[in-house]
């Protein structure tokens, strides 16, 4: 089994109704929400997908090397930039915002390289959210 990307998940804690920034949203990102660390806030973790045109254009060298996370991360800032009202108010004063990179590990290659392109990192700080990197280990009944 391969190293492979997994997915990019937009993390964010608040005091406030999240649900007012899952419904700004809509139907482009799907959502799940739960208690968050602190009594009284609440972690919303979104998911997002890429459209056919989307997809093309992440070649399968792109898709490897980082270009779908690329997308993705794009595409949520787009979404984000957007906001208006109650919910632009829920963005800027959630306590935290992070975009989470997924990957598996996996026994090859002997190492893996994902690159984040300088405009999606811009726009990360612009829209005041960081980045992390989850790596979930392989499973070895799939790798058997």
């Amino acid at each position: 089994m391969a190293t492979h990307f997994l997915n990019v998940d937009l993390e964010v804690t608040s005091d406030r109704n999240l649900q007012v920034l899952a419904d700004a949203f809509g139907e482009k990102a799907r959502y799940h929400l739960s208690s968050g660390e602190a009594p009284g806030e609440t972690l919303a973790t979104f998911e997002i997908g890429l459209d056919e045109l989307e997809m093309a254009a992440c070649t399968p060298q792109k898709r490897n090397d980082g270009g779908e996370a690329d997308a993705k991360i794009r595409k949520f800032c787009s979404l984000i930039r957007e906001l208006k009202g109650e919910a632009k108010e829920v963005w800027e004063t959630a306590s935290s915002k992070t975009f989470d990179l997924g990957y598996e590990g996996g026994l090859s290659p002997h190492y893996y390289l994902s690159n984040l392109s300088p405009e999606t990192m811009g726009k990360i700080a612009e829209v005041g959210a960081s980045l992390k990197v989850t790596i979930y280990p392989i499973d070895m009944r799939e790798a058997g």
